[in-house]
């Protein structure tokens, strides 16, 4: 594990915003956000997660089976989860796997926020 973090959480009044610091979304990273998340999302169940996923070019195939976990983890504890900001590649890889079905996407931060107010 290095020794800064890969991945910044603000727990907000109306969302839980997950964003990784990093490029590429290996194990060590991914294994590093679930933790981080599973940590917060359990301490705000009543409140939505978001996973801006802006910076991150590149994720690992095996860091996808992190992001499925994310998922069913929210499932479990009825809060959302909605992928933001994702680019070409990243969406690429979803779409490939056909992962991509089981999220939910928004454009950004602001967008997905948007979107959870009018529902």
């Amino acid at each position: 594990m290095s020794s800064q973090e890969s991945t910044s959480i603000e727990v907000r009044d109306d969302a839980i915003l997950v964003t990784p610091t990093c490029t590429e979304l290996d194990d060590e990273h991914a294994d590093e956000m679930e933790d981080m998340v599973s940590a917060a999302s359990a301490e705000t169940q009543n409140l939505p997660v978001i996973l801006d996923l802006s910076r991150v070019e590149q994720v690992a195939d095996d860091s996808l089976g992190v992001l499925v976990d994310l998922l069913n983890e929210c499932k479990k504890r009825t809060q959302r989860l909605i992928l933001v900001g994702l680019r070409p590649a990243v969406l690429e890889i979803l779409s490939v796997t056909s992962l991509g079905k089981l999220f939910e996407y928004r454009e950004d931060v602001d967008d997905a926020l948007v979107h959870l107010r009018e529902v």
